[in-house]
């Protein structure tokens, strides 16, 4: 049974229009980013760490829209009653919803991964020296910032849904940890604004547990980093 249910809810989410929409900007987005010159440098690790990481960023608004018909398509099509007769357990059928919102938004950011790898190993923009690269460049940081992102994003605003079935509630979640990451980036003064850490230390170690995409984390962990380490070590 549960099986089934995830498979309907993985059709459900791949025939939604939003869902669709947000896989291709990805997609394009990884593109545009490969093709602005000097921005994707190759030959370095740390480099391709934060460009693939800035993907997090986005994803949070496809699990916003995703969340949102999920767990409200039963109100809104008055199935609610007709859901609460069959014989499916609760657990299988918040598990089914959760997982379809989780593992579609996980596949949606692989578009973009795909795209940069592509954009720079084939050089298609004829702009990137080196198109040595490796694949795990890319995928090691989709694996330790970008998927726990995902799943972190939709859990926590699945579980606001379920309480408020709310739509203006989830997306002012989403308002909230979005301008939650920016002031915290903005305050330590990190790379991703321009920046170059001037926070004191402790500043740092509470803004890098605190920030909800591990991005501060890994600006944290990596700032005494030589440049020869920045290009030859995964973060």
């Amino acid at each position: 049974m549960l099986l089934k249910l995830i498979s309907f809810e993985l059709k459900f989410h791949f025939k939604q229009t939003s869902y669709l929409l947000f896989t291709i900007l990805f997609f394009l987005a990884g593109f545009y980013f490969a093709s602005q010159e000097g921005a994707i440098r190759s030959e370095n690790k740390y480099n391709l760490h934060l460009f693939t990481s800035l993907i997090s960023l986005a994803v949070v608004f496809q699990i916003v829209f995703q969340t949102a018909y999920t767990t409200l398509r039963d109100s809104t099509h008055n199935t609610t009653q007709l859901i609460h007769t069959t014989s499916v357990q609760k657990f299988h059928f918040l598990f089914s919803r959760f997982f379809g919102i989780f593992m579609m938004s996980a596949f949606s950011t692989l578009f973009y991964v795909f795209a940069l790898y592509a954009s720079v190993k084939l050089n298609i923009f004829g702009i990137h020296s080196d198109t040595h690269s490796s694949l795990i460049d890319y995928v090691w940081p989709w694996l330790i910032i970008v998927l726990p992102n995902v799943f972190i994003l939709s859990s926590f605003l699945f579980a606001v849904a379920l309480f408020t079935r709310k739509t203006p509630a989830i997306f002012l979640m989403r308002l909230l940890i979005f301008s939650f990451f920016w002031v915290n980036n903005i305050y330590i003064g990190s790379p991703f604004t321009g920046g170059k850490l001037v926070a004191p230390q402790d500043v740092l170690n509470t803004t890098a547990i605190a920030d909800i995409f591990g991005l501060c984390g890994s600006y944290e962990q990596t700032q005494l980093w030589s440049p020869l380490e920045k290009s030859t070590q995964l973060v």
